[in-house]
């Protein structure tokens, strides 16, 4: 199932999920909370964050300790156009993992659109330090191969420091972020 959602098999993916969570014994909560939570992502991507919160809320009943599942509601959440819950839960995920990347980068660009760009740098400079210290195991984890991220985040946070009326600053980011995708084009 949660290959089908990755590949953007969505539907697929959500009838694989729900017959895992019928077989899945009771005792069973990491399993089923990723279930449910690979379910909300699907809901996400379909553009149904309100029945994405309903699954991301019962993966909570069975893992209320899982800064994954609060990241995939503040991604619903920020959906919605509602930042001060998006803030909340990754802030939360923050807690729980404070060098979750992705709960970084968005937690950033929701401080962004509300138009707070110190907390915003911070969190991408944050995300910057995460991404440098990852070993490839937890690179994979977050989806991306670390020039690719290293590279979101240098754009994310020259917004930021654009933002907030450093240039200078955010002008190095940029130049740093393409020298990173010159190297990716090889």
């Amino acid at each position: 199932g949660i290959r089908e959602v990755e590949a953007g098999r969505t539907d697929l993916g959500v009838l694989s999920l729900r017959r895992a969570l019928e077989l899945a014994p009771a005792e069973a909560a990491a399993l089923r909370a990723e279930a449910h939570r690979w379910i909300g992502h699907a809901f996400v991507r379909e553009g149904d964050p309100e029945g994405a919160l309903a699954e991301l809320n019962l993966a909570l009943e069975e893992r209320p300790d899982d800064p994954w599942t609060f990241y995939a509601c503040g991604t619903a959440w920020s959906a919605m156009g509602e930042l001060d819950s998006a803030l909340a839960c990754f802030s939360r995920a923050l807690e729980l993992d404070p060098a979750h990347i992705k709960a970084l980068q968005w937690r950033g660009e929701t401080w962004l659109a509300l138009e707070r760009p110190a907390p915003a740098g911070a969190d991408f400079s944050a995300a910057r330090r995460a991404i440098e210290a990852a070993d490839d195991e937890a690179l994979a984890r977050w989806g991306g191969r670390r020039a690719e991220l290293l590279a979101n985040t240098l754009r994310l946070r020259a917004r930021a420091y654009s933002s907030s009326g450093d240039e200078q600053r955010a002008a190095l980011d940029r130049a740093r972020r393409e020298e990173l995708l010159a190297n990716l084009r090889g």
